[in-house]
């Protein structure tokens, strides 16, 4: 049992640890923004875009907001691009393999200290057992 539990530990590292190798997705920018406008996509969609994107890289200077206006992007979607609010609690690739090597030390930690009542449950040899 316990060596179920160790390998099924040791995959579930292994599995983020391929996944923190993964590139992240890449940051919304202006031009998604522009791009949305010009596609007639409505302020609230654009909106709940912006505020949905796990990352972003807006330019919000003066001659950024020049364009984005001559762009015909709305004040409202203008706002959100200042204050996107990115999606919360979306674990980034490092939090997800700090939290593997946690688990894992746990239940390395379990493994080699079991409970005390689990001793008496793991040592019964095959002359002791009870027999119905």
């Amino acid at each position: 049992m316990r060596n179920q539990i160790l390998i099924c530990a040791l995959l579930a590292c292994l599995v983020a640890l391929f996944s923190w190798g993964q590139e992240p997705p890449k940051p919304m920018t202006n031009q998604d923004v522009t791009e949305m406008v010009s596609l007639g996509l409505s302020d609230d969609v654009i909106v709940d875009k912006i505020h949905a994107a796990v990352a972003t890289d807006f330019d919000t200077g003066v001659e950024a907001l020049k364009a984005l206006k001559a762009a015909k992007v709305s004040d409202a979607v203008l706002r959100a691009m200042i204050s996107p609010h990115p999606a919360a609690g979306v674990p980034g690739p490092g939090q997800t393999m700090v939290a593997s090597f946690w688990v894992l030390v746990i239940i390395l930690a379990w493994y080699k200290f079991p409970p005390p009542g689990e001793r008496s449950r793991t040592s019964l040899s095959p002359t002791n057992r009870v027999e119905k």
